[in-house]
């Protein structure tokens, strides 16, 4: 029974996983797509558009809060089988997520009239970051509305239904991407303008095919339900509990990514424009990794909820080895292929030699790093993030801070130095997620079926 039990735990994480790497693989393309179409704007472009994705990914950071929070809420409340409450619960989270996002929005324009202009790069590469940014700050009011409606979904059984939202909005921005960019006709397009109105306009249809999906959730919790206003400030609470300690985190690592992407500028408009492109390339497989740890979040809340720790014990080693070894058999080629892959962006030399070379490095730190987030899920599953703060402020302050920091004392600070650097705190971060995970701590505070009815009468 109890080896049952394991497999069921692991198909259940693998079905999620898949559809959760397919959702957020193809929201990500939406990038993907942008900087295809950017870089043919000639040089500066692909830099300005990293610029503004690591501002925008930053920034971000702070959407973890509620979504981490979110995720053993909406799992463990839908194992309970409580309809009512799981509706209520979504519909709350949904209006933290509105007025966080219009906070987001005002952050992100802080950084384009006070950041922004302190970045050492050309007058092309300025022009086109100015005005991506001003129209690119407009996602942040719909990600997180739509991310939240995802993770609802995801916990609910409407994997499927969420990933063929993604799929129909990333249809429209590959489709908006060229016409916006270039136009059509006689109309001559907007330029990188373009690019940032078609994401956009792609992520608002995506946000209205995800509401209504969660509408007819097969669950059957009524999550737009008049029942469900109000005013929960111990429900609030509890979310910000769960979700700090994962948004300091995603603070961390965004950090760490604005960081290397000021240092890549460092190098040069070539070497910049080529890190922009691939570390394009990395965040979409990433959203791989992401999708693997969601799959393996949601099932430990599920489990959880139905008061089946023993499983989880058991069955997580497993799917992080079975997950880790599936996402390698797509990321380890990007060790041979890399320059041939960036050459389908850029023709520069520089750009697309520099970009191989960190593909290179990436293509085992990603791996590394897949280990890292499925150990990490059984903490934010049980709703304990706090020991995942500590291990990614040991990952970032403890290894790669002071590697880079000698590196640039000793003025050896090269690209293939700092990508190095990188995968060796990837490397870390596993060690320090596995160790953590056999310790034991994430059972200690989970949150339990009880605990929530008392949130409920509270």
């Amino acid at each position: 029974m109890s080896d049952d039990r394991s497999q069921r735990f692991q198909r259940g994480a693998a079905r999620i996983a898949a559809f959760a790497s397919l959702s957020y693989a193809v929201d990500y393309s939406f990038q993907l797509v942008d900087i295809f179409w950017v870089a043919r704007l000639g040089a500066g472009a692909p830099t300005a558009v990293a610029i503004a994705s690591s501002a925008l990914f930053l920034v971000l950071a702070l959407n973890e809060v509620v979504g981490a929070g979110t995720v053993p809420l909406f799992a463990q409340t839908a194992g309970s089988g409580d309809r009512k409450r799981t509706g209520f619960v979504i519909l709350q989270a949904l209006f933290v997520k509105l007025v966080l996002g219009a906070v987001m929005a005002l952050i992100f324009g802080a950084f384009m009239l006070w950041v922004a202009p302190r970045y050492d790069i050309d007058a092309a590469a300025r022009g086109h970051l100015g005005a991506y940014g001003k129209v690119i700050w407009l996602s942040l009011l719909f990600v997180p509305v739509y991310s939240t409606m995802m993770t609802a979904l995801r916990s609910l059984g409407g994997e499927a239904d969420a990933a063929r939202a993604s799929a129909l909005a990333l249809l429209l921005n590959m489709v908006l991407n060229p016409l916006l960019i270039f136009g059509v006709g006689s109309w001559p397009g907007l330029g990188i303008t373009g690019a940032a109105w078609a994401t956009v306009f792609a992520q608002a249809v995506a946000t209205m095919l995800a509401a209504r999906a969660l509408a007819r959730n097969r669950f059957g919790a009524r999550v737009f339900s008049a029942a469900n206003l109000g005013w929960c400030p111990q429900l609030y609470r509890s979310i910000a509990i769960i979700g700090l300690p994962l948004g300091g985190v995603m603070i961390l690592y965004n950090l760490e990514q604005a960081a290397v992407t000021a240092i890549a500028v460092s190098f040069g408009t070539s070497v910049s424009d080529g890190f922009g492109i691939s570390a394009r390339i990395c965040g979409f497989l990433f959203m791989a990794v992401f999708g693997i740890a969601v799959g393996a979040s949601v099932t430990v809340g599920l489990h959880l909820g139905a008061e089946r720790a023993d499983v989880v014990r058991r069955a997580l080693p497993r799917f992080a080895g079975v997950g880790t070894a599936a996402f390698g058999l797509v990321a380890l080629p990007l060790a041979f292929f890399g320059e041939d892959l960036i050459g389908l962006f850029t023709q520069d030399a520089v750009s697309v030699a520099a970009g191989g070379t960190y593909l290179q490095f990436m293509a085992a730190a990603l791996c590394l790093l897949c280990v890292h987030h499925v150990f990490n899920a059984a903490f934010e599953g049980a709703g304990r993030n706090m020991p995942v703060l500590f291990a990614s402020a040991a990952m970032y302050l403890g290894v790669e801070l002071p590697v880079v920091l000698v590196l640039a004392y000793l003025h050896v600070l090269t690209p293939e130095a700092l990508w190095a650097a990188m995968t060796v705190t990837a490397s870390a971060g596993a060690l320090f997620s596995v160790r953590l995970f056999h310790r034991g701590g994430w059972l200690a505070e989970s949150l339990s079926q009880k605990r929530m009815q008392e949130d409920q009468a509270t």
